[in-house]
């Protein structure tokens, strides 16, 4: 299990973000407060939903990106890909 974790201390900037991949993907995700004594805030997606939002984000191998975010993605990929063999 996964999530695709956005971060943002600004709850205005989450709840667009979650407007927006609604409106494109039609998918709602979680908003959450980092800790409750915290000022960020979390916008959650598990894994079904990280699929969808990570296909449409890399649509092309050269799509404009963070190459660090991307090698995290990859690596999260990898390791769910390895535990579907296992529980096949």
């Amino acid at each position: 299990m996964f999530y695709l974790t956005y971060s943002s201390a600004s709850l205005e900037h989450i709840e667009w973000l979650r407007k927006e991949i609604f409106k494109r993907a039609n998918l709602a995700g979680h908003i959450s407060k980092a800790h409750s004594e915290s000022s960020v805030y979390n916008l959650r997606y598990a894994k079904k939903e990280a699929l969808v939002i990570i296909k449409k984000m890399y649509y092309s191998p050269n799509v404009l990106c963070l190459s660090r975010k991307k090698e995290k993605i990859k690596k999260a990929l990898l390791v769910e890909k390895k535990q579907q063999k296992i529980y096949s």
